[in-house]
């Protein structure tokens, strides 16, 4: 039929007087997509039914000119990556469009085994198929490679229908680069067998682009929890998991970042009919950094472009809570670091993909002890003069400091208070510097300063963090100010690798493959079967045996969770009954406090080069700095009563031993967070005892 409506419109329209007045019809560019979309219906079935794979036709001619081309492909275990709001959108068949003129296209795929699907009352028989135009990387073009970023990118999408088929009506620009058409089904795991066709009235040309060829793709698993999970305003990102990049040749990366959580929950849901549950979780990003100061340990320089000496490479463009991209170039043998993190502090699992276009990468998570700095922190308030503080260590070290509304400037300099590093101008709110200790004795000087109503002097009572990370493990000799220990805790060696949750890199990872019933259809449409009754009892006793194998690895999980937290309840016991007997055990005696950096040991008098040293005003220091037996300075918090804090830590204990189930995963965070607040308290109290 629509081969005859085509032949009697052209007929009608062969007439010059006829073809004006039809112009001039307001459903004149309806009717001309209608055509289009009923010429590439009968070519898709056409050309499926003879078991082409690809097909081509045109018609200069006529009134309505065509020129079309029709591709058969299909969706498969690997390949359905769903809709674009998924992590492995790019997984999906993706082809060249080609549009040497401006044209006005029709795009329609045909789902080639619906019939058969419907004939054998499969449940969940209907896929959802959409369409998507987007612009293409030229470069990635170039090379014949998949597109894997398309944010900001998409040009023309198709709406769900629940039919056989899909279209799209749109009209394209000249482009010297092609567009990438993607088809795409509305949830993974949902295959079929599909005949694309595109059909113009301006030449145009589809090209698969290749599936196995290209990138190289490299996965690393990881989770955020109340440590390493902070988000990227305050300085505790440093705390974020981190991945080292080394390529051995210029290449291209592009990295994927999503919450796994995520991924695997719409990797589970099939069925059409279910709702996905509404996501709320904040806004992911990724920056990537060279890391050459000290290639070794973990990056703690800044997370955001600097004034001088900056290491920012990229980061995302657009954010999503769904999944983000990163695109670098990346110059061989230089060292690059990943860091991924939240809007907000959030706990959650993660994945990152990274492609790249050469397989001399190595990609290594920064996942033990051996990468954590020593770690020397102060906090408090300006008192309208320079932090001074002098100490003793070797190999590389890092200053940091960071004071809201407040202009910083930091200064290294030697024995003789010569200065040999630095920046040049006050940077506000938070400054760095890296330094290679040759001298085993420095000096680290911080000036702050503040601007208001055009005025500007020496800070005053605003609060500070300085942070000093050292290769080595460092002694204070010398500290010029009042200041407890920082409450803001940085990785260190001794800090418990659980706590850190490392990132682990997983090399047989297939997130794109998921069962579904369809593979099956397939098969047996390839075999030439038509009804076979023992199928349905086949994949009955399949379903059966895989639920059998989910319950028991539920289970097994939730038994190994409670193991571990009847573990934690008897080492805490353990501790109460040592504290009640006032014998220090290894827990408190590994606490959280130190005594060296909470309150840095006074030098000796007349010591080399730091006694008696001068401010950057010229006037000479007039209060002794704390020594470790001093009295605690008063903006530090006095550790809780013993008694109290033990009948707290029963209170807590006795609640968690009373529950007969093991706890979920929120509970058991939750339990965990409690039980490190109550192990704190335990030893602050052991300390102020």
């Amino acid at each position: 039929p629509i081969l005859a409506s085509y032949a009697l419109v052209n007929l009608c329209c062969s007439n010059a007087d006829n073809m004006v007045v039809a112009r001039k019809h307001p459903n004149f560019e309806d009717v001309s997509f209608r055509l289009m979309e009923g010429l590439a219906r009968a070519f898709g079935t056409n050309t499926t039914r003879e078991g082409y794979g690809r097909a081509t036709a045109q018609e200069t001619t006529s009134p309505f000119p065509y020129y079309g081309v029709t591709v058969t492909d299909k969706w498969d275990s690997f390949n359905c990556g769903g809709r674009p709001i998924f992590s492995t959108f790019m997984e999906n068949p993706q082809y060249f469009l080609y549009a040497q003129e401006d044209l006005k296209l029709t795009v329609l795929i045909q789902d080639t085994l619906y019939e058969q699907r419907m004939q054998q009352k499969q449940r969940n028989n209907t896929v959802y198929m959409g369409l998507a135009i987007f612009e293409a990387d030229p470069e990635l073009t170039k090379q014949g490679l998949k597109q894997l970023d398309f944010h900001g990118k998409l040009l023309e999408i198709a709406k769900f229908t629940s039919n056989c088929e899909n279209v799209l009506h749109c009209t394209l620009k000249k482009s010297d680069v092609p567009y990438i058409l993607v088809p795409f089904t509305s949830q993974r795991g949902r295959t079929t067998s599909f005949a694309l066709s595109a059909f113009a009235d301006r030449p145009v040309e589809l090209t698969p682009v290749p599936e196995t060829t290209g990138w190289v793709r490299s996965v690393v698993d990881g989770n955020w929890n109340d440590f390493t999970g902070r988000g990227g305003e305050g300085i505790d990102w440093r705390r974020n998991s981190q991945i080292t990049i080394r390529p051995k040749e210029n290449c291209r990366a592009v990295f994927v970042l999503s919450y796994l959580s995520l991924d695997q929950q719409r990797k589970g849901k099939l069925d059409e009919g279910d709702e996905e549950r509404q996501n709320n979780r904040p806004r992911l990003h990724g920056r990537l950094f060279t890391h050459s100061f000290a290639p070794d340990k973990r990056y703690i320089k800044a997370i955001c472009p600097l004034p001088q000496g900056s290491t920012f490479i990229a980061s995302n463009a657009f954010s999503s809570n769904s999944y983000i991209t990163t695109a670098a170039n990346l110059t061989a043998g230089q060292e690059y670091v990943y860091i991924p993190y939240t809007d907000a502090p959030f706990e959650d699992t993660w994945r990152l993909r990274m492609f790249c276009d050469h397989d001399e990468v190595e990609v290594l998570p920064v996942n033990s002890k051996d990468k954590e700095w020593n770690v020397t922190s102060f906090a408090g308030n300006w008192a309208g003069k320079p932090l001074s503080v002098a100490l003793q260590t070797k190999g590389k070290m890092t200053v940091m400091v960071n004071s809201p509304q407040t202009f910083v400037r930091i200064s290294i300099a030697d024995t003789t208070g010569q200065r040999i590093n630095g920046i040049d101008s006050f940077w506000n709110g938070d400054a760095n510097v890296e330094h290679n200790v040759t001298t085993s004795t420095v000096a680290v000087i911080v000036e702050g300063m503040y601007k208001k109503d055009g005025k500007q002097g020496n800070a005053v009572d605003t609060p500070f963090e300085f942070f000093i990370f050292t290769e080595n493990p460092a002694s204070v000799l010398d500290c010029s100010f009042t200041a407890a220990n920082s409450t803001i805790a940085m990785p260190e060696p001794s800090t418990d690798p659980q706590l850190l949750a490392y990132p682990i890199e997983c090399s047989d990872v297939n997130d794109d493959a998921v069962d579904d019933d369809d593979e099956k259809d397939e098969e047996d449409e390839d075999e030439g079967e038509d009804e076979d009754q023992g199928a349905s009892a086949s994949e009955a006793i399949l379903e059966a045996t895989h639920k059998a194998e989910t319950l028991e690895r539920t289970i097994t999980q939730q038994s190994d969770e409670n193991t571990r937290l009847k573990a934690l309840v008897k080492e805490q016991e353990e501790l109460i009954a040592s504290l009640r007997q006032g014998t220090p055990t290894a827990a408190s005696a590994s606490g959280t406090f130190s005594s060296s950096s909470a309150h840095p040991p006074k030098g000796p008098a007349g010591g080399k080069g730091f006694a008696g040293r001068s401010d950057s005003r010229g006037g000479a220091r007039k209060s002794p700095p704390p020594t470790a037996t001093g009295p605690v300075p008063a903006n530090v918090v006095l550790a809780p009563q013993m008694d109290k804090v033990i009948d707290d830590v029963v209170v807590r204990l006795n609640s968690a031993a009373a529950s007969d189930k093991p706890p979920s995963v929120a509970e058991w965070n939750k339990l965990r967070r409690e039980l490190r607040d109550l192990q704190s308290k335990l030893v602050m109290a052991r300390m102020n005892k």
